[in-house]
């Protein structure tokens, strides 16, 4: 004896008892029968469909309660027809829509291939995505009535978009708080005792005086406070660096610093760089360095050969003239020492004459 062939049935429960209500339906249109489903199930079932086809698998959707053929399975328990799925979509915000799109009934995450599955094809799911897209720029175009409000300080009336909101929550019109800040900075209040809501003592930021503010009078601003600034700790005090103006916290002690705007490396009192000398020491060895530096060079001074006192070359002549007292006026040759009288002034250079190379000592030549 053969087996039945076992028929695959609608995935429907009672499946006899719903085609004896479909055929019911069929002849009584208007009448609508309601079928329990499964036990555990608490929903029932409005049948308004056509009659089951067999070997198909059908699904009952969360929201009409229609059965429809299963297109794709849900990872949920959920399940809805591709029409009221299209409904659901586009009621839903755009920005729900280009994220994790959940269930209607139970917000679980619904995966984007089943979405794609429902509606057919992921062109569908793009052109509802256009849709809402249009829909939310519409809501923006559409008239509305601008929110208004009260300046405190000349009392007048202003769309909400003409006005400044400080920290404190206190709103006043641009023109109002702009002079307010730069009429303080004028009178060089920028402390954050002076800098304050006309309204209450809460300081304006350093952020809502630069937004407010003209260029020129913000960067008064900035140093008109770095000027006042002074440091809570005893041992620390206040410095801009000398090259770039940067604003420094510097501890007392330091010797050393490295500017965080140039970065130059310099000690902080004296703002010169002198590694393991104290500010003192260095000024002093800048004197010696200088004293030595007005030292004339020992190629350009001569000793007098009667007072042996050195004496330096002012000019191109080689004809000296000693002019210290013990002297008394001496003349002699730069080129080799030698005492000479005033007419020797050039016959002691026959070869190349005073301002030459040589003279006659040099040369080998006899004076007259």
């Amino acid at each position: 004896m053969k087996p039945k062939k076992r028929q695959n049935q609608a995935n429907i429960p009672h499946r006899n008892k719903i085609e004896k209500e479909l055929k019911v339906l069929d002849e009584n249109p208007n009448e609508i029968r309601v079928l329990k489903q499964k036990p555990q199930a608490k929903a029932h079932l409005k049948i308004k469909t056509a009659k089951l086809e067999p070997n198909q698998n059908y699904v009952q959707c969360s929201t009409c309660l229609k059965l429809s053929k299963l297109i794709a399975e849900s990872s949920c328990e959920h399940s809805q027809c591709s029409n009221c799925f299209r409904k659901y979509l586009i009621s839903l915000k755009l920005s729900i829509l280009e994220e994790n799109i959940p269930c209607s009934v139970c917000k679980s995450k619904l995966p984007m291939q089943y979405i794609y599955n429902i509606l057919g094809n992921k062109e569908s799911f793009e052109k509802i995505q256009a849709d809402v897209l249009n829909r939310e720029y519409a809501q923006y175009d559409e008239p509305r009535e601008v929110p208004k409000f009260q300046c405190l300080i000349c009392l007048e009336n202003f769309n909400i978009d003409q006005g400044i909101t400080l920290s404190c929550d206190h709103r006043y019109c641009t023109n109002c708080i702009k002079g307010h800040i730069e009429s303080l900075i004028n009178e060089g209040k920028v402390t954050e005792e002076d800098m304050k809501c006309p309204q209450c003592p809460a300081p304006i930021t350093p952020q809502e005086v630069e937004g407010n503010a003209s260029k020129d009078n913000f960067n008064r601003y900035l140093e008109f406070s770095m000027r006042k600034f002074k440091p809570k700790g005893k041992n620390l005090f206040f410095k801009q660096c000398f090259k770039c103006d940067a604003p420094m916290e510097i501890s007392v002690n330091v010797k050393e610093i490295i500017c965080p705007g140039c970065h130059r490396v310099y000690c902080p009192q004296c703002n010169n760089k002198h590694t393991g000398m104290t500010c003192e020491e260095f000024e002093k060895s800048k004197e010696d360095k200088k004293k030595q530096e007005e030292i004339p060079k020992i190629e350009d001074m001569v000793r007098c050969p009667k007072c042996r006192n050195g004496i330096l070359k002012e000019s191109g002549c080689n004809f000296m003239l000693c002019r210290y007292p013990d002297c008394r006026k001496t003349y002699f040759c730069f080129l080799c020492g030698k005492q000479l009288q005033k007419k020797h002034h050039y016959s002691h250079y026959k070869k190349s004459g005073p301002f030459g190379n040589s003279c006659n000592t040099q040369d080998r030549i006899k004076d007259d």
